[in-house]
C-alpha cells in the first residue's frame, strides 16, 4: 500500500508541474464585445477602435442623436424610429418606438413611452466635457426615465 500512495503522490506532483508550464498568451481583443461596429463595417478586426468608432457606427445605423454619461455609465441613441437607452453600464436597456421631438432655439426635447414609463430627454446646446474621457461635445443632456435621472454629453450625428 505505501508503494501505491507514493505512486499517486508522484503522479500528482507531475500533474502539478505540467499545469505550471507557461501557457501561450492569447492576443488581446481588438474589438469590444459589441459586434455592431464590425457588423456595420465601421471597423475591422485588423484596425484599432478609435474613440469615434461607436459614433460612426451609430450614424451608420440611422441614429441622429447620441449621448453618453457616467456614474453609472449610460448611453442614449435616438433615431426617427426609436429611442434606445442603455443604463448601468449596459446591463439595463429601454427601447421605445418613435419618440416625439420638440425643438426650441438651442434645446431639443424628446419624449417616449414604454408601457407606463415615460422617458424624457432634454439636450441643451451648451458645451459639455465627458469627465471620464475628456471628450468635448456640443450638448449637455439630461435624461429622466421614471425616477432615474442621468446627466451627460451628446451630439447630433
Amino acid at each position: 500500500m505505501p508503494r501505491l500512495s507514493s505512486a499517486l503522490f508522484l503522479a500528482l506532483v507531475a500533474l502539478g508541474i505540467a499545469a505550471c508550464e507557461r501557457q501561450p498568451q492569447a492576443e488581446p481583443p481588438v474589438a469590444s464585445k459589441d459586434t455592431s461596429l464590425l457588423d456595420s463595417g465601421a471597423v475591422s478586426r485588423e484596425m484599432p477602435i478609435s474613440p469615434d468608432a461607436p459614433w460612426v457606427a451609430a450614424a451608420a445605423r440611422g441614429v441622429t442623436f447620441r449621448a453618453v454619461g457616467n456614474e453609472p455609465g449610460w448611453m442614449l441613441e435616438i433615431s426617427p424610429e426609436r429611442l434606445r437607452l442603455l443604463t448601468h453600464y449596459g446591463t439595463d436597456s429601454l427601447i421605445a418606438r418613435t419618440p416625439e421631438r420638440l425643438v426650441a432655439q438651442d434645446t431639443m426635447h424628446y419624449v417616449a413611452h414604454i408601457d407606463t414609463l415615460a422617458v424624457d430627454v432634454e439636450a441643451v446646446r451648451t458645451p459639455c466635457t465627458d469627465m471620464m474621457s475628456g471628450a468635448q461635445y456640443s450638448y449637455t443632456v439630461h435624461v429622466a426615465a421614471g425616477e432615474n435621472i442621468y446627466t451627460g454629453c451628446g451630439k447630433p450625428l
